[in-house]
């Protein structure tokens, strides 16, 4: 009853500012006094843990009150100045959750049951934007993270009941790292009821719906934060789902509706210019290379989401995704494999209009560019020389739509596997001879040397001369070892 009358008492203090930091100083005071449990004052006149919280949750509810009419008080053209003053003063309120997490008594139980629902009926209902960002964030910030793993429902639903301008990409993305914790260092704390991916991504589609409105066409201001909102939910569900590349391809083609609503069909619509939001996409596309590896290439939505980028910015991503392909450790083991991943790097494969082929050669950074790709020829690994050959056809068919420019350099490679190819195939056509337990080559040395012939003198002959001349020497050597 003495608790009730103090807070009772505070409330003849009306003024903002005053009635603040009496309530602040109210809960200092009081913080050694609560009935919490094991506690001196906790008993039949004392009372329990549930009248301790109510303590706090009177105080915190009149406090964050008085800090939201801070921003009402004096004269309009000294807003601004307030905001700054009211920011400045938000730990008076957050206190009040410190506290609150502070008690012995507040346990998993009773924080599910009694205390969460409370605190988050306030910050709902305050529908102040500084307000609800802040004690969201202290939310997090201030309670176990075992509770917000079994509360997670709870959390994301609030987040996705408050005012449109609160910026929940940040207070999700510490809500993300703080469950990454705690599944990296114990990962038997989810219980098997709380599926995380499929909340986040349930209610991360609410927040994504709620600038359009029902209407096409948001500006590039309200679309870069909602893309970051993404990109960060992608490098959470990577981190937590090693080899997901359902959940991958999910946040993909959420992001494809997203920005759909926003500027039409793939095909036909507007494309992302904003550079902000750019480079969000460009992020998008280019982190599940990293970690995902030949899986991209299952991806369904993976491609649509590229045609919402400018042929210059889908040619960034085609060569990011030649780097990563190159970094890592991944390897090329059949031509169906080649053909997709070409298909997925188009834009770096072909002429751009309006570019001369002389100014293509001349131009350093398209050279680097065209000698990656070429490169991937040589990550293509069997024991099988049939496959092996069948992998250099798909790769100059490829090549040979890219023009005299690009061919300069990637034919180079082409000619020089099939070249080594021809010692391979003579080693099994002599195994074979002998009786060993090796399957007959289907593709012949008379065939490989006569794609090396076509390719030289079709392709390489006009597009590089001097390689093309280079080329000619190994090749007939070659030969003459082969019986040719």
């Amino acid at each position: 009853d003495i608790l009730k009358d103090l807070s009772e008492l505070c409330k003849g203090v009306q003024h903002p500012m005053r009635g603040l930091f009496l309530r602040f100083y109210l809960s200092q005071m009081c913080k050694d006094k609560l009935p919490d449990t094991n506690s001196d004052y906790e008993g039949e006149e004392g009372g329990d843990i549930s009248d301790a919280f109510e303590f706090l949750m009177t105080n915190f509810t009149e406090s964050n009150r008085l800090w939201v009419r801070l921003q009402h008080q004096g004269a309009v053209k000294d807003k601004a100045r307030r905001e700054v003053e009211r920011y400045d003063l938000r730990v008076l309120v957050g206190t009040n959750l410190v506290r609150m997490s502070q008690l012995e008594g507040l346990t998993q139980e009773f924080y599910v049951a009694e205390a969460l629902p409370k605190i988050l009926e306030q910050v709902v209902q305050c529908k102040d934007v500084m307000a609800q960002q802040y004690l969201l964030d202290s939310i997090i910030h201030a309670f176990p993270d075992e509770y917000h793993m079994v509360t997670l429902d709870q959390l994301l639903t609030a987040m996705t009941q408050t005012t449109g301008g609160v910026d929940l990409r940040t207070v999700m993305c510490r809500l993300m790292e703080r469950l990454k914790h705690v599944v990296e260092n114990n990962p038997e704390a989810v219980p098997d009821s709380v599926d995380i991916f499929g909340m986040f991504r349930t209610h991360l589609q609410t927040i994504l719906e709620r600038p359009f409105s029902g209407e096409a066409g948001a500006p590039p201001a309200v679309l870069a934060p909602l893309l970051e909102l993404q990109s960060e939910f992608l490098n959470f569900t990577l981190a937590m789902y090693d080899g997901h590349t359902e959940y991958v391809d999910a946040i993909l083609e959420s992001t494809v509706l997203l920005l759909t609503k926003a500027l039409g069909d793939p095909d036909t619509g507007s494309k992302v210019d904003d550079d902000a939001a750019v480079d969000i996409v460009v992020t998008l596309l280019s982190t599940p290379i990293k970690s995902l590896g030949w899986e991209i290439l299952d991806m369904q939505h993976f491609t649509t989401l590229i045609k919402f980028l400018t042929v210059a910015t889908q040619k960034k991503v085609a060569i990011g995704m030649v780097d990563a392909v190159l970094e890592s450790d991944n390897i090329i083991e059949d031509s169906d494999q080649l053909a997709k991943f070409l298909s997925f790097i188009q834009p770096v494969m072909k002429d751009m209009g309006g570019v001369s082929s002389e100014d293509l050669m001349n131009d350093k950074e398209f050279i680097r560019e065209q000698q990656q790709v070429a490169k991937i020829v040589h990550i293509i690994q069997s024991d099988d020389t049939d496959v092996v050959y069948k992998c250099l056809e798909t790769a100059r068919k490829a090549f040979g739509d890219g023009g005299d420019a690009r061919m300069a350099h990637t034919l180079i490679a082409v000619v020089s596997r099939a070249i080594e190819l021809v010692p391979l195939i003579q080693a099994r056509e002599v195994a074979v001879a002998a009786g060993e337990d090796v399957a007959p080559a289907q593709v012949s040395l008379k065939r490989v040397f006569g794609f090396i012939h076509k390719t030289l003198s079709d392709g390489l002959q006009t597009a590089n001369p001097h390689a093309c001349l280079r080329l000619w020497l190994p090749a007939a050597d070659a030969a003459g070892t082969g019986g040719f």
